[in-house]
Order: structure tokens, then C-alpha cells, then sequence
């Protein structure tokens, strides 16, 4: 996270595009000012660097309490592109984004798999009342090897599971999820009164802004994309498996549930062809949520065209 102080006596600060530290510098005269207190530490957004400017003692303090630092707009544009990554002297920027692009996401895609045929528990009375018998039909309808005569119900014998492989579910836009940029620099030094055309501050400032500098904005370091995990829901089909006398027509057998069959005679049985197949959440691009980063407050003497005010 950037961050920028007024250079006052007594008080250094380091920035850098994605991290803030204070530190308590060499007083001077009698009783130098305070810090601006604890930072915050940003996540960074595109085109941030890791790199830190120490910015020295003198220039513009404008009056105002130590948290206010005066800034001037050096630039803004396309939040898409490279961000500057320099001020004049050399000193980092604040680089604040405004503008929320809606953040998308890819669609989810599946990979199925799986549905196993479990096979057939056959019973010789109604209500698969019994000793079960195990039957492994084949995908034809035929009698199935030793089973001797007919059974009067059966039901699958397990569980017929299939899995899902997920991929998608990604932001799809490259860069910050914003349309718009804005730069500022530090106002190192002044001509008498206070010349700065903005004040800036981390975070957001209990009290609002400094007379003369009535135009609030309240604008994130960063943001970043938040998807809804993919997610497919498997299925192998239904009717898994079928019966009858002369073909496998006459009745389906699919779950645990008993099935009545055709009690008494040789029964032929055939494993229903069921493919795995996946139902995924999104199958198309979906809107994801913009999770935005530390914000710093930025306050200025005129409105910024374009740039909503808080």
C-alpha cells in the first residue's frame, strides 16, 4: 500500500506502490510533530511495484494535523495499462482506482467419469424377503449364468456413483477490476499559502476533510476479482438395470428400492447403458464479486471530473 506525509519536522515516512511503515524520525527543536501512526499493509494492484521511496524532512505542511499529506493529480487514465510508477522526484505515487469494471468469471467446465455397474440383488420372495442372490448382468439382454430359476423382486445392489473433475471459475478480465486510474504526487513545497489542490490520507479519517478541501473521495489501493467455486453435480442416468421373460422391456430396476419382478420365471436381464455426465453450476461466464483493498482517502479543493465523490 502507498502512502504520503507532509515532510514536517520530526516525521519520515516510507512508501512504496504496496506497503506503508512509519517510523518516528530525528526530532527537531523542541517537541517534533507526531506520526500519522500505525499503517496498513495493501494487497497491491496490477502494475504495483515492491519497491519503497523514503521521502525526507522539509516542504509544504499546509497547517493540517500530520495525517493530511498534500498531493497534486499527476495523472489518471485506463486502470487496463501499466501504472506510473514515478513521481518527478523520483518519490513513489499513490496510484487509486475508481470505477468498478463487474468482475466476471470463466465458466465452469466438468469432466465426468465413474457409474460403475454395481450389480443385481435378486430374491425368491416379494419385498426382497430372502437370501439375496447376486447377479452381474451384462450391457445385452440374456440370462444371467447360475441363477436357476426366476426371482419375485430385486434391487441394485449398491451405490452407483459418478465423479466430477471441475475446472473454470476464474476472473477473465487482466488487471485491477476497475476502469479507471488515478496518480498522485506529494506538493513538496509551498509559496506562502497553501497551494496543494488535494490532501490525502490512509485510510479513512475519522472527521471527514480539512477545511477548503471539501470534495471527499474514499478510493481503494487494490481489488481483486472473488469467484463462486465451480461446482458439477455427477449423474449416471436412470433405469440402471431392465428385465422381462423374451426381452429386458418388461420392468426397470434402478436404486436400492425393492422391485417387484416377474416372480416364477427365468428372467433375462441386461445392464442399462448409462454414461456418466456433470451438470455444472455456471456454464456460462458469470458475474464474481470485486473485493476491493485499503482505501485511501483523498480530499481536494475542486471536484475530480469522472470520479464519483463519497
Amino acid at each position: 500500500m502507498i502512502g504520503l506525509c507532509a515532510a514536517l519536522a520530526g516525521c519520515q515516512l516510507v512508501f512504496g506502490l504496496d506497503d506503508f511503515e512509519t517510523g518516528a524520525g530525528p526530532a527537531a527543536g523542541s517537541g517534533g510533530a507526531g506520526g500519522a501512526g500505525a499503517g496498513t499493509t495493501g494487497d497491491g494492484g496490477a502494475g504495483a511495484s515492491t519497491s519503497t521511496t523514503t521521502m525526507g524532512s522539509g516542504g509544504c505542511d499546509c497547517g493540517l494535523d500530520p495525517i493530511w499529506s498534500p498531493v497534486a493529480l499527476v495523472d489518471q487514465g485506463d486502470a487496463s495499462g501499466s501504472l506510473p510508477g514515478e513521481c518527478g522526484d523520483t518519490s513513489s505515487p499513490i496510484n487509486v482506482f475508481s470505477v468498478e469494471k463487474p468482475g466476471m468469471c470463466s465458466s465452469c467446465s466438468c469432466t465426468a467419469s465413474g457409474c460403475a455397474p454395481p450389480g443385481l440383488q435378486c430374491f425368491s420372495a416379494v419385498n426382497c424377503q430372502g437370501p439375496p442372490v447376486t447377479l452381474d448382468p451384462g450391457s445385452a439382454c440374456g440370462t444371467v449364468a447360475n441363477i436357476g430359476d426366476g426371482f419375485d423382486s430385486c434391487h441394485v445392489a449398491g451405490a452407483i456413483e459418478g465423479t466430477c473433475d471441475t475446472t473454470g471459475g476464474q476472473p477473465t478480465q487482466v488487471g485491477p477490476p476497475f476502469d479507471l486510474f488515478l496518480s498522485f504526487c506529494a506538493v513538496t513545497s509551498c509559496d506562502g499559502d497553501c497551494d496543494a489542490a488535494c490532501v490525502t490520507s490512509t485510510g479513512v479519517p475519522a472527521g471527514g476533510c480539512p477545511e477548503a478541501f471539501s470534495h471527499h473521495y474514499e478510493l481503494p489501493l487494490s481489488g481483486e476479482v472473488d469467484c463462486e467455486a465451480c461446482s458439477c453435480t455427477a449423474s449416471c442416468g436412470a433405469d440402471t438395470y431392465r428385465g422381462g421373460t423374451f426381452n429386458c422391456n418388461f420392468v426397470g430396476i434402478s436404486g436400492t428400492s425393492c422391485t417387484d419382478v416377474n416372480g416364477g420365471l427365468a428372467m433375462n436381464y441386461a445392464r442399462f447403458s448409462a454414461s456418466p455426465s456433470c451438470t455444472a453450476n455456471h456454464d456460462a461466464t458469470y458475474p464474481g464479486v470485486v473485493q476491493l483493498g485499503a482505501l485511501q482517502t483523498v480530499c481536494c479543493k475542486d471536484p475530480i471530473a469522472g470520479v464519483a465523490e463519497n
